[in-house]
């Protein structure tokens, strides 16, 4: 039968019917503050909040000196680089709420120079099917910022540059005068 149901128990949680008396060898033993495996605890718990610290004081140091680089090729106007480097921090375990807005803040800026260039790579080659190679080379020379277009709009750049240089040859031999007809 249970205890507390008992008829002599009373409810401070002992049995009146049992009379204990103190044990002797209590006094004796050593009361030990913690044991080992409490120790072994804490030990464990002071670890993990040791090593996390070390840990993330290093992911932060890391991307600190990553942006740092990415800040180097951007102010320098590499604008290639800058991309390519700001892209790779996607990787990075700790990233600040202000490191992630300079990274969206160059990764567009750079993005509108390349749509900026795209738009004037077909203003040219509209230009050059309409016979206006003279306000299609001033646009040309008009570019600015270093060429960011990558793919097919890069090698339609490339063979825009090549006729207009073409171009610019040809009339350059027009504006010289012959010096043979001088004599």
């Amino acid at each position: 039968m249970l205890t507390f149901m008992k008829k002599d128990h009373n409810f401070d949680g002992e049995d009146s019917s049992i009379k204990k008396e103190p044990d002797p060898s209590f006094e004796k033993q050593n009361v030990r503050f913690m044991s080992w495996q409490d120790l072994l605890t804490l030990l464990v718990i002071g670890g993990l909040i040791a090593g996390g610290y070390f840990y993330f004081k290093q992911a932060r140091q890391k991307a600190d000196d990553f942006f740092a680089r990415c800040d180097v090729s951007f102010q320098e106007k590499d604008f290639l680089k800058a991309e390519a480097c700001y892209d790779s921090t996607w990787e990075l375990g700790y990233i600040t709420d202000t490191m992630e807005l300079v990274r969206q803040e160059r990764i567009g800026i750079i993005k509108d120079i390349r749509i900026t260039q795209t738009d004037l790579l077909e203003e040219i080659e509209i230009l050059l099917e309409t016979k206006d190679s003279l306000n299609a080379l001033a646009r040309f020379k008009s570019l600015e910022q270093p060429l960011l277009l990558l793919g097919k709009n890069l090698v339609a750049w490339k063979e825009v540059e090549k006729v207009l240089s073409e171009l610019e040859v040809k009339d350059s031999l027009k504006a010289v005068p012959d010096s043979s007809l001088a004599q």
